[in-house]
């Protein structure tokens, strides 16, 4: 039923994309409106891959220095959805992309985002987990090896 339900939105999202490639079409001419939907399409190549090299470069020296900002992958995430909607040809998608770019709605968006809560995590700069240890000197004489639990200090052996 929602694979109906998505098919229907799509066609009717296609329609609404073509009409709106015809009415600029009319309004500025058909070789204008084809020379736009080709440079917006390489707009958005071009800024995906300056996004997906920055996105490199700060996880590189992120690993480096053993500190990760989700936040501002969530940030780079974003800028990528706006690269990608823009290499789509249409014009709704090129609008849309254009307003993930601007700071204010990627932000609200960024807020929405579930699992992610960017005021308390920057105050407190930690992120919640469970760390498990590894004891060699439980290690046996056939290669049984034991853990402890950062918790509780209980020795668990593994079989």
């Amino acid at each position: 039923m929602r694979i109906r339900g998505l098919r229907y939105w799509l066609m009717g999202f296609l329609l609404i994309e073509v009409a709106m490639f015809i009415l600029v079409a009319k309004l500025i001419g058909v070789l204008l409106t084809l020379l736009l939907v080709f440079l917006s399409s390489a707009y958005g190549f071009i800024m995906l891959r300056n996004e997906s090299r920055s996105m490199m470069e700060q996880m590189t020296s992120a690993m480096q220095s053993q500190r990760f900002d989700l936040f501002q992958q969530n940030a780079n995430g974003l800028k990528s959805v706006a690269g990608i909607l823009m290499i789509i040809p249409g014009f709704i998608t090129d609008i849309l992309g254009l307003l993930l770019l601007f700071g204010p709605i990627r932000r609200r968006l960024e807020a929405k985002m579930p699992g992610v809560n960017p005021a308390a995590a920057r105050q407190t700069g930690a992120i919640e987990g469970e760390c498990i240890q590894v004891d060699q000197s439980l290690e046996g004489v056939s290669g049984e090896q034991g853990t402890k639990t950062a918790q509780n200090d209980e020795t668990i052996d593994k079989s």
